[in-house]
């Protein structure tokens, strides 16, 4: 006998949905927006237009597009009363976590970061996979991304593109 539930049988336990994007918006104290990048910032007014209500948005989207950058261990007061707040990367929040606990077990200053990543996530069809390592060429945005929550650091960062689906490395 099989246990596994067919597609019919999940869509018929799904709410119906009925009414606007913007009705939902007002009955709502927080919206998470995990949308592809770019997404957030196409409904920005929208969002704004509500004054009440807490945005956070996922570390595709830049900086300079909210309020606020979030990092649990370093900017956890800071986004306290913010409307629109950015969740760094994840492997900005990798690097951060990293970072955050060398600098309070020995104090650090400056750091540079050379970030060893995969270079597709797994079923993400916009990036094919590859069998070489492939430098990204300069400053990746992983230190504007880390100084946006760890302000006090002076920071470097390159990236290099792996064939690997396994995670990333930091090297310091």
């Amino acid at each position: 006998m099989s246990s596994t539930i067919g597609l019919r049988d999940v869509a018929a336990r799904l709410p119906t949905i009925h009414g606007e994007f913007a009705d939902l918006l007002v009955k709502i104290d927080v919206l998470l927006d995990c949308t592809p990048s770019g997404v957030p910032q196409q409904h920005r007014e929208l969002l704004e237009s509500v004054p009440n209500l807490v945005t956070i948005v996922q570390g595709g989207e830049t900086s300079e597009a909210c309020e606020a950058s979030f990092h649990s261990m370093t900017s956890f007061n800071e986004v306290a009363g913010q409307k629109r707040i950015r969740v760094i990367s994840c492997s900005s929040t990798g690097t951060t976590r990293f970072l955050y606990a060398l600098d309070r077990a020995f104090g650090v200053q400056q750091a540079f970061v050379t970030l060893t990543r995969r270079s597709a996530d797994p079923g993400k069809l916009s990036k094919v996979p590859m069998n070489s390592l492939v430098p990204n060429m300069g400053p990746s945005h992983h230190a504007r991304d880390v100084n946006s929550v760890f302000r006090n650091l002076r920071l470097a960062s390159v990236s290099v593109n792996c064939p690997t689906t396994f995670g990333h490395v930091l090297h310091f």
